[in-house]
């Protein structure tokens, strides 16, 4: 065998051990797919492993050397303390599964890591099993772009180079969204290499039905990028955008630059006119799930409610011209879900669209599940619990071995202190899911509220393992390990989840609270001043003051601060039945007061509950 053929083959049977070209063929494959396009630091290291595999040198694959090489850990880095390496090796094999459960189905290949090593397994996959399987959803393309290079005005050579890089690092955002196909960056810049070309004539030879061009100016240590979407037939401009950044040599300036830049693309009303609009929506749908809703209070920047708000205008618009596309009324059910619960104060006028669009979703019966999800999630967070029940537990009956049905009634369960029938939900979803970061939090989460502190630290810990950026996961095991004892590590980590993930009220509320405990009573009272001048929604903000109330043991200002939270139409429950946080409430009777002013809807949700079979 070549040195660049020493792969190993895996042992499965009739499959033949492919060549070193087929295995890099896998391996582009790979780097280009959807399941791999969220995760540079998945494609980094699947990259490094096959190459290094195909090189010959699968013994070199050790933990510090991959710390080193693929993460940017420095020589220092201990294995025997830090386990990136080993998590993000699982977090890979779960994906490669994923990959060729889904995109990857048809594939003639398969590539996979060996057990109890970082080595590469590769087999072919003989045509006539491939011919068996079901091959991937076939989705449509909408567009086709193409990206021309930045031009730099003047004759700065660092700026030439920054719109080079920019223009590649735009394209390669771009390429990320669900539908789009983009041209590659080679055929755009041998385009743009040739003399007075007719921006419709690159078009057509690129065969892109839209295109983007762009140009530079430096002034000092500012540059101001001016961005144009062009309409390949009639070679107008359909949008322009100006932005101005500072100069910054820091890793990920032009990544992070060229993302914001497409967050613009899809914020623009006039860009929602053309045929971007269907990619947004598919992309906005993708991340407008269960997961999305139980990002509620974790903060939401205006971008996100701008994409989110004429997403929700794009679908009814065409839901108008086609009222019975079930599966366009269940994007939109759960794009409402995910926006009430983000902005409660909407609940009034939206609820009664969600409850009109999942009941017209229910009408198909693969769709009828996530349907009821959507309207029981947004009915609990309006504090709705009766309809809350009835929903969920419909979509718990349609479909009981549903991860997300599962897991949506045990978060009402533990919102109105039913701990058993939380448990056994969440537990049968993780049956069902082993892998979801979203399931496992929420398991930490149940955990918390039956003061099993110890096992919700390693349950927290897994989800963030199995997901890095899921800022829930960060945030439950900051609160886990709070209650376990270990005081100092939590601050930090709620320290670094407000800097990080913005200073909501809900961030803030979490921050000042464990300040307090921590004797940091300064700092506890600075947060509670900063809430003052917070313009996150108002019932937040009371409810938020709460927590640190009870951290600085002044409990009249605690029950103040909850009266004038639950008043409010907007008010978060925040688990008052169950979460520990309250417990020095729990004895007096104003509280019990607040408690039952909260009506009949917690008491026959919760009556409901325990009357719910908890058998799977």
């Amino acid at each position: 065998m070549k040195r660049d053929e020493k792969i190993d083959h895996a042992c499965h049977g009739a499959g033949t051990m492919p060549d070193a070209a087929s295995v890099r063929g896998e391996l582009a494959r790979i780097l280009v797919s959807q399941c791999f396009a969220t995760s540079e630091r998945m494609r980094a290291l699947i990259e490094y492993l096959v190459n290094q595999t195909l090189d010959g040198r699968a013994d070199r694959l050790k933990e510090y050397t991959i710390a080193v090489e693929v993460f940017g850990r420095g020589k220092d880095f201990d294995p025997r303390i830090e386990t990136v390496v080993r998590t993000e090796a699982w977090r890979l094999r779960a994906r490669l599964t994923r990959y060729y459960e889904t995109e990857g189905v048809a594939n003639p290949i398969r590539l996979q890591l060996a057990k109890r090593s970082f080595a590469v397994l590769a087999w072919s996959i003989p045509e006539p099993s491939r011919s068996l399987s079901f091959a991937p959803r076939s989705v449509s393309t909408v567009a086709r772009v193409a990206v021309l290079p930045f031009m730099a005005t003047g004759d700065d050579p660092l700026l030439r180079g920054f719109g080079e890089s920019l223009s590649d690092e735009f394209s390669h955002a771009l390429s990320r969204l669900p539908r789009l196909e983009v041209a590659a960056r080679s055929s755009c810049r041998a385009m743009t290499a040739q003399p007075m070309v007719d921006i419709r004539e690159a078009a057509r030879h690129l065969g892109a039905t839209l295109l983007f061009e762009g140009s530079l100016r430096r002034t000092g240590n500012d540059i101001r990028i001016l961005l144009q979407l062009i309409d390949a037939v009639t070679g107008c401009q359909l949008w322009t955008h100006a932005k101005v950044v500072s100069w910054c040599d820091e890793a990920g300036f032009l990544e992070d630059t060229a993302a914001r830049l497409v967050t613009d693309l899809m914020r623009s009303a006039p860009v929602w006119q053309t045929s971007l609009a269907e990619t947004f929506i598919e992309s906005v749908r993708l991340d407008s799930d269960l997961r999305q809703i139980l990002l509620v209070g974790m903060g939401c920047t205006p971008t996100v409610l701008d994409i989110m708000r004429h997403s929700i205008g794009w679908l009814e618009t065409r839901l108008r011209d086609n009222p019975n596309d079930a599966e366009m009324q269940l994007t939109l059910a759960n794009l409402l879900a995910a926006f009430i619960t983000i902005v409660p104060g909407s609940g009034a006028d939206l609820m009664p669209r969600l409850r009109h669009v999942a009941q017209m979703s229910t009408t198909e019966p693969h769709l009828a599940t996530q349907g009821l999800i959507a309207w029981g999630m947004a009915s609990l967070f309006v504090l709705d619990l009766a309809t809350a029940h009835g929903a969920l537990t419909r979509a718990v009956t349609l479909a009981p071995q549903d991860c997300g049905a599962r897991m949506a009634r045990g978060l009402l369960h533990l919102q109105v202190g039913c701990l058993d029938g939380a448990m056994n939900d969440i537990r049968l979803a993780r049956e069902f899911h082993p892998l979801s970061a979203t399931v496992t939090g929420m398991a930490a989460a149940v955990l918390i509220n039956c003061r099993r502190y110890g096992e919700a630290v390693e349950l927290a810990r897994r989800a963030v393992a199995l997901d890095t950026e899921f800022k829930p996961a960060q945030a439950l095991l900051a609160d886990a390990l709070f209650w376990d004892g270990r005081v100092s590590q939590a601050l930090g980590r709620f320290e670094e989840l407000t800097e990080i993930g913005g200073r909501s009220a809900y961030a803030l509320g979490k921050l000042g609270y464990v300040s307090a405990r921590a004797g940091l009573t300064d700092k506890a009272r600075a947060i509670l001043e900063e809430l003052n001048d917070s313009d996150d929604d108002p019932a937040r903000v009371s409810m938020a003051r709460v927590p640190i109330q009870l951290g600085l043991g002044d409990h009249d200002a605690a029950l103040s601060a909850l009266t004038v939270a639950l008043e409010m139409p907007t008010a978060p429950e925040l688990l008052l039945c169950s979460a520990p946080q309250f417990d020095p409430l729990r004895g007096d009777k104003r509280f019990a007061a607040l408690l039952a002013r909260l009506g009949a809807g917690v008491h026959q949700a919760a009556t409901a509950c325990e009357a719910t079979p908890t058998a799977g």
